[in-house]
């Protein structure tokens, strides 16, 4: 094996490593989409009324 093969790998081997180093977040995103539940349905659930809060007070919730 001469030195343009050894470096022909070399650059293909770090090209894959970095396709994949994008590839598995990404296909991951998209698997998790797909296998998230569409019929689950949000609640509202009502904590304060904002007649309750004091003006320019932070309050934890």
């Amino acid at each position: 094996m001469n030195r343009r093969t050894l470096l022909k790998w070399a650059s293909a081997l770090l090209a894959l490593g970095s396709a994949l180093l994008v590839a598995v977040p990404g296909w991951s995103f998209l698997v998790a989409a797909l296998r998230r539940r569409s019929g689950k349905e949000s609640v509202v659930q009502r904590v304060l009324r904002l007649e309750d809060l004091p003006p320019g007070k932070p309050v934890a919730v």
